[in-house]
């Protein structure tokens, strides 16, 4: 399963942080030996530049596959907030010109009933054009580790979630 979040609806950068309300989540899975693609666009994204940390978070019943099963699942977990905090490995979050920066992603998934540790990888790649870097984390996942119950028969067990996320250059006090 691949989790991608693109935020480009709704994008601000503070002097110290980068804030998205309006990011486009797309979850790949397996299920029943094909490929299915859940989408949401309501995540939000906040990162403080200085230290590395972050937070996004999004309702669960916000992602549609298309598939009635489980989208029918996916509704009934409405208010049901999931929140993935964390540290990317670096000591900021560089938005001038640098070279593709590779780190550990350390964090905690979060929501009412659940929480959990998870470390990742991450790379920070510098763009020279509104959008400062592209933002890529990548964690290898079991089902049981997700922060909701999706107990269906003919989806796959292990789940590998991206989130992808393009970031304005610190400063910048541009809206988007």
């Amino acid at each position: 399963m691949l989790w991608g979040l693109l935020s480009i609806a709704t994008a601000m950068a503070q002097p110290d942080y980068y804030i998205t309300t309006e990011g486009t989540m797309m979850i790949e899975a397996v299920f029943l030996d094909s490929a299915i693609t859940a989408k949401s666009k309501k995540v939000t994204v906040l990162i403080d530049y200085n230290s590395g940390e972050f937070q996004l978070f999004f309702d669960a019943s916000t992602l549609n596959t298309g598939i009635l099963a489980l989208d029918t699942l996916l509704a009934k977990e409405k208010n049901h907030v999931i929140q993935y905090e964390g540290r990317f490995g670096l000591d900021h979050v560089q938005t001038e010109s640098h070279p593709p920066l590779d780190f550990t992603v350390d964090g905690s998934i979060n929501c009412s009933d659940h929480n959990g540790s998870v470390r990742g990888n991450g790379r920070l790649v510098h763009l020279s054009n509104v959008y400062s870097c592209y933002l890529n984390m990548t964690f290898d996942l079991k089902l049981d580790q997700l922060p909701f119950d999706i107990a269906v028969d003919g989806l796959d067990e292990n789940i590998r979630i991206v989130i992808v996320q393009m970031l304005l250059y610190q400063n910048s006090g541009s809206t988007y």
